[in-house]
């Protein structure tokens, strides 16, 4: 074996032996992600998508452009509320998180029922101050829950 031949085995050699003492590379502690971390990284990313689907939405100006819009974001929703269920919160936060989800249960039974009044051509279903005055509290309550919990996208909106 020539000494250049036997330099590089012995550096790959090496190589192996460091990575070895570190836990051979993916399957370490230092590379998972920790489950309050996921849990965090979960449920921000579900808020986040919300919150983009959100910001692309025009401003409604009728009847029927709220009930069709009301429609696209009780699906939306929907699939937060679905995507927050899922999330999996270490034990110690459980209770908070509980207590987030079922603001935002609420929250969806508002957006609801506001679509449906403007499906049967309810005009209140265009006042936005009610709306507001009623999800005001349920948000506040989510944004103090979400800071507590480290959330930054479910705090935000």
């Amino acid at each position: 074996m020539s000494t250049r031949a036997a330099s590089t085995a012995a550096a790959f050699l090496a190589l192996m032996v460091l990575l070895g003492a570190c836990g051979g590379g993916g399957n370490t502690k230092t590379t998972k992600i920790i489950p309050a971390e996921q849990f965090k990284l979960d449920a921000d990313t579900a808020c986040e998508k919300r919150a983009d689907f959100l910001a692309k939405l025009d401003r409604p100006r009728t009847l029927d452009d709220y009930a069709e819009q009301g429609k696209r974001v009780v699906r939306a929703d929907t699939e937060l509320l679905e995507a927050l269920e899922d999330a999996d919160p270490p034990a110690t936060v459980r209770p908070q998180f509980g207590r987030y989800l079922a603001a935002q249960r609420k929250l969806n039974a508002i957006n609801a029922q506001r679509t449906r009044a403007a499906e049967a051509g309810d005009r209140s279903a265009l006042n936005d101050a009610a709306y507001t005055r009623q999800r005001a509290p349920l948000r506040a309550e989510q944004r103090t829950i979400a800071r507590r919990l480290g959330l930054l996208f479910c705090g935000s909106s």
